[in-house]
């Protein structure tokens, strides 16, 4: 679209009332400094807005002096349209390369755990395991499917091991379970496993990510420990002769006593000291 201006009003080219301001003062300092513009304007429509680009050229007389500017209308609506999509579109390879580069980092942080490592979606389907998992489990696939896992429970403790994980998932909360599952040399370990939900930005429930701790050695320690101290219970309670357990009690100025913290069956009879625990 060509049209000239005198300093004529822009109206009777049809521009919007509120683009007056910004055109007055356009063609104005085309008349003053002699040097072309240009200017870019969005119309509203009916359903949508149309862009336009005016280049306003002066037209110079004889006499070096601004006589005429001529405007040139391009409708650049298309153009921009495709650089907004092109827009988008860039935004969106960014945000996939973002999340390729998250999910990247999360990953090599979990291979170099020395736990396994595990991540389910909303169902409860693995949808990741890390390297410590694959070795501990024997999953030489790359996963551990959903009846592999279970499988993997030994039968005594699979229900009360299972039940906590399929109510976290129907309450998209934390979990914990323990028990004893089988290992890829086929040696049953105790283990506890924890998992916390995860959530999109939006709230979305996702899934869970957890991490499985083998406690078998902690356990065998606590055994031994409990059988040791049944030993002296069993030891202590049928010695024939008394025998007491006490500890020592130093204060300033005062001679050492000593208070009784434990007796067997055959201290009482033996000393004829009734009621001895607690006393000094």
């Amino acid at each position: 679209m060509l049209f000239r201006s005198s300093h004529r009003t822009h109206r009777c080219a049809g521009i919007p009332e509120h683009l007056c301001v910004l055109w007055d003062e356009a063609i104005q300092e085309v008349f003053r400094a002699g040097q072309p513009t240009e200017l870019d304007f969005e119309v509203a429509g009916e359903n949508t807005g149309r862009t336009f680009r005016f280049k306003l050229v002066p037209e110079i007389g004889p006499a070096a002096v601004v006589n005429h500017v001529l405007g040139i209308a391009t409708e650049t609506t298309a153009t921009r349209e495709k650089l907004r999509l092109r827009t988008e579109l860039n935004d969106g390879l960014r945000g996939e390369e973002a999340i390729r580069e998250s999910e990247e980092r999360f990953r090599i942080m979990a291979d170099g755990c020395p736990s396994p490592i595990w991540v389910s979606n909303a169902k409860g389907e693995n949808q990741f395991i890390n390297r410590k998992c694959r070795e501990y489990f024997g999953a030489h696939g790359g996963q551990i499917g959903d009846e592999d896992w279970r499988r993997l429970i030994h039968p005594e403790d699979a229900p009360e091991y299972i039940a906590p994980f399929l109510l976290a998932i129907r309450n998209r909360t934390p979990s914990r379970s323990e028990g004893r599952v089988r290992r890829a040399d086929g040696e049953w370990r105790w283990v506890v496993t924890t998992a916390e939900p995860r959530f999109s930005a939006a709230g979305e429930f996702l899934g869970h990510v957890g991490i499985t701790v083998d406690v078998t050695e902690h356990r065998q320690a606590q055994e031994r420990v409990r059988e040791t101290e049944e030993r002296y219970r069993s030891l202590f309670q049928n010695i024939q002769e008394g025998f007491s357990y006490c500890r020592m009690i130093c204060e300033s100025g005062r001679q050492p006593d000593f208070i009784l913290l434990a007796v067997n069956a055959a201290f009482e009879p033996l000393t004829g000291l009734k009621d001895a625990v607690g006393r000094r």
